[in-house]
């Protein structure tokens, strides 16, 4: 087994971002918080529609906003999550 199979802490202190907050930010996410990989308070997601911000900060509880060049200036990690 490795770290990422039985949870980390080897980036917790890091913010990460997502560009994007549809099913594919949604799975990531999942698996993220689930894993320990990152504390749900350093993390953000950026999107356009309101509803999924809406949805993704009450489902997992990070922060949303709408600004994707705010969001790149603040955050160590960011995740493209968007349909190509």
């Amino acid at each position: 087994m490795n770290s990422l199979t039985e949870g980390t802490n080897v980036w917790l202190p890091k913010t990460c971002g997502f560009i994007g907050g549809g099913q594919m930010a949604d799975a990531l996410l999942a698996g993220f918080l689930e894993k320990r990989a990152f504390k749900k308070e350093n993390v953000v997601v950026s999107d356009i529609a309101q509803d999924r911000l809406a949805y993704m900060e009450r489902k997992f509880g990070v922060k949303v906003t709408g600004d994707n060049v705010g969001l790149l200036d603040e955050l160590r990690i960011i995740v493209l999550s968007v349909k190509p």
